[in-house]
């Protein structure tokens, strides 16, 4: 090993360590991001989290929200045993805290890919800054969308395991896509994997059809092949967590319809406006280059030169109303802020194409055209209607204008990509001037012309603004603020791509001579890129974001409402707290087992349940789910004397023939004594039509994941219990048992569990022990460690031969 030729990496490598402090400096005081996502998480994990507490013990299911659910779709669940976790969390994320450890761990991964392509290290330090300080990066920390971040920070892993591969590099491309891909699963953003699988797909049918064109169709089709056994293990190494998930969706709202719908479409899928809600508008691309163009965020900061500022402070408006504005005015309901790639990214991008050529243009190309396209959903129906209609997979993904997280992989590719093709010894410089000429004309020219009469061409209105009006703002002023916006980031944008440029022109003119005119041109051209994206960023991720660990607590704690109903120390019953937005937060699941909650893969019997009753107010229904407790608008306790508690004996069974009049019954019925059954249980009931509903049942016992029930009856007798159905008896559902023996259990009322019940003294318990996640966490074991002693192995054979990545 060249310890000199090292140097640079190690330089590089530290600095990406103090600029992942310096964009964060809060996070190691002691501080933390006020994350809503991650706050989301916390809620709907409660009652897994004190169970944990209580007993050491994990559980697979909660009952938190939404009447009960499997925790593993959320990724609570504990998946110990795949061994990639402290990898990342001590050795990619340097152990430092969110969201430092997060951003080291992309300029990591994508300094990697330049190493292992053999880019000079400089290069690759400004590709790594282009990748990590993406706006993207900024925005989804700040919302808390953590695994989406963990997803997108190793592509360029995958990316770097698979070139190589197809450059017969099979030992150290084989262990980096497979070690690339495991990491990316594991983050549980299945939604990031498959749109970066759209973008490596295309670069193997480009390696396919040059394959074809120059004659190396087996040399193709044996890398195809060798890089299937690192996809393996890959996916294995999260078996639990995509077995799991995959068996779930298919009854969540992701998987096929129960009910008749309107259209007749019953495919399955969420539905298409559900996906293709947030889209990009056609428009917004504007806001790759330049950030403000369409009005930033929809909470844009403000300051006192503002139009806005000066309106709201003559209103009298508070303190806190004046340091931000809805500026934005794209397609999308609202944003936390623009996606902007960088003006020196795109300007690299450009000026990549016109010097790069082979496969990996247009791979990079085309992947950038193509996603470009699909981020713009709704507004570009007729090219997305294929997607979602006919590719597996897509329709179960919402907010598509997330799929933009793949550009600020291949933009800064490209770019990278052009500027290693300067370093040639062959380079015509002449030409190679002309072209930078002909890039910084046209994006020079086009953010100046946008700067100059950008204001006059657009018309600044949003969705939002007479929204706006009523409440209060004077409209003109956040027009004029928006096209100030525009203006001064035109500006902006501009000086970056000339100050992008000048240092190029420099390194083309060979204007620095001496051994060090790569470090500091490249190095300049870092510092610019810091300067540019790095202070986009913090305009939506900054101190103001960061609070004291002891204020972030104080979200979860206890209002009075709280405490007076926890004083009810029975284990297990339901809240409905209307004083929160009921199926869009996971607030009130902290302390209570609630019957909202917020989750976008839900069960979809329960979603049904939530659309025909729950959510109209159907009383029934509610007592029938045991809701003993609700929390008014005013913040005010109701008990409910109806609430059915958890388990009771029917009298009598009304059958049906259909999903839709099993739902429908439930209008008409009293689920106290009466309960709906579908005539698919026909043999199940027997002869079996009523009851007198005589006896006793309790709940013994209750952890999340095993409820045991006691009962004492003179004759055999029919119990509805107000739990939630899942797969019932089913290796990967809840199993049933009386007095230790396992025996079916049935639905009733279209989402409840329902049992025949001998007379006598009985124990009857239900367990929730899935197949999918206890043998899937056996072959992510397996697999894991496969992986990592892949790597240890290749890691030390290459350390005694000094042959890492030699060509």
């Amino acid at each position: 090993m060249n310890l000199k030729k090292a140097i640079p990496s190690v330089l590089i490598l530290i600095s990406f360590l103090i600029l992942s402090f310096g964009l964060f400096p809060d996070a190691f005081n002691g501080k933390v991001v006020q994350q809503p996502d991650m706050m989301s998480f916390r809620g709907i994990s409660s009652d897994v989290i004190e169970y944990k507490k209580e007993t050491g013990k994990t559980s697979v299911w909660t009952n938190s929200v939404f009447g009960g659910m499997p925790t593993y779709i959320w990724a609570g669940a504990p998946y110990t045993a795949n061994k990639l976790k402290p990898l990342q969390k001590w050795l990619l994320n340097a152990g430092m805290p969110f969201p430092s450890g997060y951003f080291f761990t992309a300029f990591l991964a994508f300094f990697i890919l330049t190493l292992v392509l053999r880019i000079n290290p400089w290069i690759g330090f400004v590709g790594s800054l282009a990748f990590g300080l993406s706006t993207y990066n900024f925005l989804i920390s700040e919302a808390g969308h953590a695994s989406k971040f963990l997803a997108i920070m190793y592509f360029p892993m995958i990316a770097a395991g698979t070139i190589l591969v197809y450059r017969a590099k099979y030992l150290i491309g084989g262990l980096l896509f497979g070690l690339g891909l495991g990491l990316n699963i594991m983050a549980s953003h299945v939604q990031m994997t498959y749109y970066f699988a759209i973008c490596m797909a295309i670069f193997v049918l480009v390696k396919f059809a040059y394959a074809i064109k120059e004659g190396t169709l087996p040399s193709f089709a044996k890398a195809s092949a060798f890089i299937l056994l690192p996809l393996l293990l890959a996916v294995g190494s999260n078996a639990s967590q995509l077995w799991t998930s995959y068996d779930y969706m298919k009854e969540s709202i992701r998987g096929p319809q129960i009910l008749e719908v309107a259209d007749g479409d019953s495919k399955g899928g969420l539905d298409k406006d559900y996906v293709f809600s947030w889209s990009h508008g056609i428009g917004e691309s504007l806001s790759f280059i330049i950030p403000g163009a369409y009005g930033g965020g929809s909470a844009e900061g403000i300051d006192k030169s503002s139009a806005t500022y000066k309106d709201l402070k003559r209103k009298g408006a508070p303190a806190r109303a004046l340091k931000s504005a809805p500026l934005y005015w794209g397609d999308m309901p609202s944003t936390s802020g623009p996606i902007y790639f960088g003006a020196i990214v795109i300007f690299l991008f450009v000026f990549g194409l016109m010097l790069v050529e082979g496969s990996m243009k247009w791979w990079l190309l085309i992947s950038t055209i193509l996603i470009t396209l699909l981020s713009y959903g709704k507004n570009m129906m007729w090219f997305n209607d294929i997607f979602y209609n006919y590719f597996p997979l897509y329709d179960k993904f919402r907010s598509v204008n997330s799929i933009l997280s793949v550009l600020q992989f291949t933009l800064p590719m490209m770019g990278i990509l052009g500027l290693t093709k300067l370093m040639s010894p062959k380079l015509n410089r002449e030409n190679a001037l002309k072209k930078l000429y002909i890039a910084t004309g046209i994006l020079g020219g086009f953010v100046l012309f946008m700067g100059l009469v950008g204001g006059s061409l657009l018309d600044f209105t949003g969705l939002r603004d007479q929204q706006l009006i009523s409440s209060g703002y004077n409209i003109d002023a956040i027009i004029s603020d928006r096209k100030s916006l525009l203006r001064g980031d035109a500006f902006r944008s501009l000086f970056f791509i000339l100050a992008g440029a000048g240092l190029i022109w420099l390194y083309i003119q060979d204007k620095l001579k001496g051994k060090f005119q790569v470090t500091i041109i490249f190095g300049l051209l870092g510092l610019l890129m810091i300067m540019d994206l790095g202070g986009v960023g913090k305009r939506y991720l900054n101190s103001d974001n960061f609070v004291k660990a002891k204020r972030y607590e104080s979200n979860f704690d206890q209002r009075p409402v709280d405490k007076q109903i926890l004083a009810d120390t029975d284990p297990n019953y339901r809240v409905f707290d209307l004083s929160i937005p009921t199926f869009q937060s996971n607030s009130a699941s902290n302390h209570h087992k609630t019957i909202g909650g917020y989750h976008a893969a839900k069960l979809r019997r329960y979603m049904d349940m939530i659309e025909r009753h729950i959510g109209v107010g159907n009383q029934k229904v509610l007592d029938m789910l045991n809701t003993r407790y609700f929390i008014t608008k005013e913040q005010q306790v109701q008990r409910n004397p109806g609430a059915m508690g958890n388990a009771w004996f029917v009298n009598n069974i009304q059958k049906v023939n259909t999903p839709d009049e099993e739902i429908g019954a439930l209008n008409n019925i009293d689920p106290k004594t009466t309960a709906v059954m579908m005539s698919e249980f026909d043999s199940y009931l027997g002869g079996f039509t009523s009851a007198d509903g005589q006896g006793s049942i309790t709940l013994s016992d209750y952890k999340p994941d095993h409820l045991t029930y006691t009962t004492n009856t003179n004759s055999e007798q029919f119990a509805v219990f107000s739990e939630v159905i899942y797969k019932p008896n089913s290796s990967n559902g809840w199993k049933s048992y009386i007095d230790g023996k396992e025996v079916d259990h049935v639905r009733a009322n279209y989402i409840l569990r329902a049992m025949k019940v001998p007379a006598g003294q009985h124990t009857i318990e239900f367990k929730f022990k899935p197949t999918v996640y206890y043998a899937g966490e056996t072959i992510s074991l397996i697999s894991s460690l496969l992986l990592i002693l892949g790597l240890i192995g290749f890691l030390v054979w290459s350390f005694k031969n000094r042959n890492l990545v030699k060509d």
